[in-house]
């Protein structure tokens, strides 16, 4: 638990740990927005995620993503908001170094983790076509990006966070209790 008010939350973690599910109802109970980084790159490339690393390559898909953030930054740090970054999409020196200029402003980083059990079944059940980053099994995939990122993700975050349990109600209300008071809406009155 934190004394100073929540600005806004930054959720990290492997894909498939639940950042877009569980920070769209974490944005409803903070009265925030919600903003999901990899479907801010998908409008502004007019093409799925998976279609732009294919096309692209991972290193453009990254400073894609990198691009969105910086630009909407205006937007979202002082107002507060919700935010899901891709899997990934922190391996990109200028996103790590926006994430950190956020928690300076009361911005909470979470690293949202899951049983790897859990996440091979997510992933398989999602239907969502996703890019093989490692080119091997979802099983090894997970192995290799979860060694290779959690140093990353443990350095960005205020709070690692099991978010296995897929009841998204139950998750938002540990994870607000974890994360402590808000800080008043802008223009709310006191």
């Amino acid at each position: 638990m934190y004394d100073a008010p929540v600005t806004g939350v930054y959720l990290v973690g492997l894909r498939g740990t639940g950042k877009t599910t569980l920070g769209r109802r974490l944005a409803e109970e903070m009265a925030m927005d919600f903003v999901d980084l990899d479907e801010v790159v998908e409008e502004r490339a007019g093409k799925p995620a998976g279609e732009v690393i294919d096309s692209e390559g991972i290193e453009a898909f990254r400073a894609a993503e990198a691009e969105a953030l910086e630009s909407m930054l205006g937007d979202i740090e002082d107002g507060g908001a919700v935010l899901a970054l891709g899997g990934g999409a922190a391996e990109s020196p200028r996103v790590e170094d926006v994430l950190y200029g956020l928690r300076g402003l009361g911005w909470r980083g979470v690293w949202l983790v899951v049983h790897p059990n859990e996440l091979v079944r997510r992933l398989r059940r999602s239907g969502v076509r996703r890019p093989r980053l490692c080119g091997r099994s979802v099983e090894e995939e997970i192995r290799v990006l979860a060694s290779r990122r959690a140093s990353l993700f443990a350095r960005l975050s205020d709070v690692r966070f099991d978010n296995t349990d897929e009841d998204v109600d139950r998750q938002a209300t540990a994870l607000l209790e974890v994360l402590g008071p808000l800080r008043d809406p802008p223009g709310a009155e006191i």
